[in-house]
C-alpha cells in the first residue's frame, strides 16, 4: 500500500513537472516571438463616426493575436499632417498600416511609396494601385436614389434636388454621385445644387441653408447627413425630406426621430475587421493583397429595429 501510495505521489509530481515545464515555454516563446503592430491612421479617431470601425478592428486584431496601435486624436486635413503622423506611426515599430487618407493626391502618392516596403491597406478609399476594403460607392449612392424613387410613384416630375458632398476623398464622393445621378436618371427631378461641404456643425449648416431651397435633399456622406437631419429636426430645411449615405450613431438617431427618411449604412465593423485581416495577411511572406468590399444597410425608421438590425444597433450602442 505504501508503495502504491508512494508511485502515485511520484506521478502526481511528475505531471506537475510537465505542466510547469509547458506553461514556461509557453511563456518563454511569446516573449522570443513579440506581437506584430499595426499602425492605424485615421482623422479624429475619437469621433464617433469611427465606433463602428474601430469595434471591428479590435476584434479582429484580438483574433489574429496582434497589436492595434490607432494614432491619437489627431487631425489630418493637412496632407503635411497626414505624412507625419503615418511616419511617426511606422518609426515606432508599425509593421503594416491601416489608414483614410482625407487630403487627396500627396496622400495617396505616400501610401502608393510604403506599400513597396510594408503592408498598406486603404480603409474606405479605393486607389487601383494600394489594396483597400471599402464599400461599393457607387451602389450606395445608386441605393440613395433608388430609395428616393420609391417614395415617389407618381414620378419626380417637377421635384427638385439639393446633392451634398465631402471636399475629402473625391474619386469615392464622384462614384457615389455617379450612381445616385444614374439611378434618377429620366425621373424628371431637377438638380438646382451640388455642393461641397466639409465643415461640421453651425459653420456647415450655415453652408446649407445658403443653397437654394428644394423638395429633396441627398447628402452623400457621414458629416453632410448628419447636418442636413438636424436642420429637418428642427425645421430649418424648408421642409425638404433628406436622404443620404452614413455611418454614425447620430444618424442612427436622427433616422429613429424621422429626420432623416433612408440611410445607407455601410458596415464599418465588417470594414474594421477585414482591414486587420487583410494586413495580417500582407504580414505572412508569399501572401497578395487582395481588396475586399464591404456590404451595406438600406435603413428606414420603419426598419431600424429589425431583427436583421439588431447586431448593428448593439455595436453602435456600445
Amino acid at each position: 500500500m505504501a508503495t502504491e501510495k508512494r508511485r502515485f505521489l511520484l506521478i502526481e509530481l511528475l505531471l506537475a513537472a510537465v505542466l510547469s515545464f509547458l506553461l514556461l515555454s509557453l511563456v518563454l516563446d511569446r516573449r522570443q516571438k513579440p506581437q506584430k503592430v499595426i499602425g492605424v491612421v485615421i482623422h479624429q479617431s475619437s469621433e464617433a463616426s469611427w465606433r463602428g470601425f474601430l469595434s471591428g478592428a479590435r476584434a479582429a486584431a484580438e483574433d489574429e493575436s496582434v497589436v492595434l496601435s490607432v494614432a491619437e486624436n489627431v487631425n489630418l486635413m493637412k496632407a503635411s499632417d497626414f505624412d507625419k503622423t503615418v511616419q511617426d506611426t511606422v518609426s515606432s515599430g508599425a509593421a503594416a498600416l491601416i489608414a483614410k487618407p482625407v487630403t487627396g493626391g500627396a496622400a495617396l502618392e505616400l501610401m502608393q511609396a510604403l506599400s513597396g516596403r510594408m503592408p498598406v491597406i486603404l480603409a474606405g478609399v479605393s486607389d487601383a494601385s494600394v489594396c483597400s476594403v471599402t464599400p461599393d460607392n457607387y451602389a450606395m449612392g445608386h441605393s440613395v436614389g433608388e430609395e428616393i424613387r420609391a417614395d415617389y410613384e407618381s414620378g419626380l416630375s417637377g421635384k427638385t434636388l439639393g446633392i451634398l458632398l465631402p471636399e475629402e476623398s473625391a474619386g469615392d464622393a464622384q462614384q457615389a454621385l455617379s450612381g445616385l445621378q444614374d439611378a434618377l436618371d429620366g425621373s424628371g427631378v431637377k438638380i438646382l445644387y451640388k455642393v461641397k461641404n466639409s465643415l461640421t456643425d453651425t459653420g456647415g449648416a450655415d453652408v446649407i441653408q445658403r443653397q437654394q431651397w428644394v423638395d429633396i435633399v441627398a447628402a452623400l456622406d457621414d458629416n453632410n447627413l448628419g447636418i442636413a437631419g438636424e436642420l429637418s429636426l428642427s425645421r430649418n430645411l424648408h421642409g425638404a425630406v433628406v436622404y443620404g449615405i452614413g455611418k454614425s450613431e447620430k444618424n442612427l438617431h436622427l433616422l429613429e426621430k424621422k429626420a432623416l427618411r433612408a440611410v445607407i449604412f455601410p458596415d464599418e465593423f465588417t470594414m474594421g475587421y477585414e482591414t486587420v485581416q487583410t494586413a495580417v495577411q500582407g504580414l505572412s511572406r508569399g501572401r497578395s493583397l487582395s481588396p475586399r468590399t464591404i456590404p451595406y444597410k438600406i435603413l428606414r425608421p420603419s426598419t431600424l429595429f429589425a431583427e436583421d438590425n439588431n447586431a448593428l444597433m448593439y455595436l453602435m450602442s456600445r
